[in-house]
């Protein structure tokens, strides 16, 4: 997909058009469109966030675990500090961050959720993102975006059948399928998105290529202890392009229980 596709002078409605392209044609709408109208803001974030690292902590990170649209309403130190007894990694040369600010919806492309989406994308393209954790329609939305990891690459058939019907499945043939349609109409693409065909879930069955992103925690001590997710159902997996898995694979295994 070009980048003269995709930019115009409503955004909004672009990040509409971009529905099921891929989190490659999403990165790169990132970069075309905001380049020369958020650079700045992005420099002056950054110049902040280095500062404020800087005063408060000069270790390079060991673990970046983010919560989207989590419901905690306690401190991120806290969730930080119940994890590190749990993993061999050096705290006192590595920094671990924990991020529940996260807010996004699929629904309201608002200036909030906008800069949420790219701030996950950019923390993403960096490779300093290692943990997704989200509630289900957020973790289908990214899993369909191929912007999670296929577990099989980390854990051995015997250990994702011991997680049972607890495995969340992506359906490659349907990403497939919507990288297929890069030249159909908006209106044709929208009507594929928002058709009934089952393109992610616990149930391997009904896919037709099932890919498994993610497990769902919700039962998870973790979660419920810290009402992380209250009342709703949510997910965890590892980002595709983790520098860091073994780490990544601890901390998941924390979530589940099976650390």
């Amino acid at each position: 997909m070009a980048s003269s596709d995709v930019i115009n002078d409503n955004p909004h409605e672009q990040w509409q058009k971009l529905k099921g392209k891929g989190f490659v044609a999403h990165l790169q709408y990132f970069w075309d469109y905001y380049k020369y109208f958020v650079l700045g803001g992005i420099l002056v974030i950054i110049f902040l966030t280095a500062l404020i690292h800087d005063i408060t902590s000069t270790l390079p990170e060991g673990l970046y675990v983010v919560y989207l649209n989590s419901t905690y309403q306690g401190t991120q130190d806290e969730l930080i500090a119940d994890y590190t007894p749990h993993t061999d990694l050096d705290t006192e040369n590595y920094s671990i961050v924990i991020d529940t600010s996260f807010s996004v919806s699929t629904e309201s492309y608002d200036e909030y959720t906008m800069s949420n989406m790219q701030k996950l994308m950019a923390l993403t393209a960096s490779h300093d993102l290692d943990v997704l954790v989200g509630d289900t329609d957020m973790y289908s939305y990214y899993s369909r975006n191929e912007m999670l990891a296929d577990l099989r690459d980390y854990y051995s058939e015997e250990e994702l059948a011991a997680f049972g019907d607890k495995v969340f499945y992506v359906d490659k043939s349907y990403i497939q399928k919507l990288e297929e349609m890069e030249n159909a109409t908006d209106e044709e693409l929208e009507a594929f998105i928002n058709s009934d065909i089952v393109f992610s879930g616990t149930d391997a069955s009904v896919l037709e290529d099932p890919i498994p992103v993610g497990i769902v925690c919700t039962d998870s001590s973790v979660i419920t202890d810290n009402m992380l997710y209250y009342n709703t159902e949510c997910v965890i997996g590892m980002v595709v392009n983790t520098e860091r898995p073994e780490e990544a694979m601890n901390y998941i295994n924390y979530i589940l229980g099976n650390d």
